[in-house]
């Protein structure tokens, strides 16, 4: 028996993301950034609700970057990731997950280290927040139990973002307390 979560089924995304995945079959990956931008601001009186990563960030920063096949999404709230669960063309996770899934420890502490100096970019006119290179260099070279061995498309991204390594290093020895 499923247990009703208000909007939406778990392991199935809202009915909200699923009228706009059925509305928009082929909607490429910024048409589904710019739904996701105009449905759930970034950021709140609360704070920082959420913030692209992953191969959508990298190609913000670097229009080089191939063409990612969804939106990255580091969320600060487990509502949003249940609300595109399964939705494909967005991978909602939490800070938390982000850290599970390369077993790290997650602390307060260093949840923060990673989204310190994220960055606002201009996004079809809209401010729009993305991890900064370094943490996204920091991401991609750390390994996670899907991919024990890094893709080729992660050595790609880590060169167009082009860090000071010492920089990444400083973030990854501050955030990895391995479980």
């Amino acid at each position: 028996m499923t247990k009703d979560h208000g909007m939406f089924t778990p392991g199935l995304p809202s009915d909200e993301v699923q009228r706009f995945l059925k509305e928009n079959p082929v909607a490429n990956w910024e048409e589904s950034l710019v739904y996701l931008m105009d449905k759930y601001p970034q950021v709140k009186k609360e704070g920082v609700q959420w913030v692209v990563e992953g191969g959508a960030a990298v190609r913000l920063h670097n229009p080089h970057r191939q063409t990612p096949n969804d939106v990255d999404i580091i969320s600060m709230n487990f509502k949003m990731k249940e609300e595109f669960s399964n939705s494909k063309r967005f991978d909602i996770k939490t800070l938390q997950d982000w850290f599970n899934l390369r077993d790290l420890e997650y602390t307060q502490e260093t949840g923060d280290l990673l989204l310190s100096n994220t960055q606002f970019i201009d996004f079809r006119g809209k401010p729009l927040l993305l991890l900064n290179p370094i943490a996204l260099v920091v991401s991609k070279t750390i390994s996670t139990h899907r991919h024990a061995l890094h893709r080729p498309e992660d050595k790609v991204d880590i060169e167009l973002l082009s860090v000071n390594p010492q920089l990444v290093s400083t973030l990854t020895q501050q955030i990895t307390r391995r479980k």
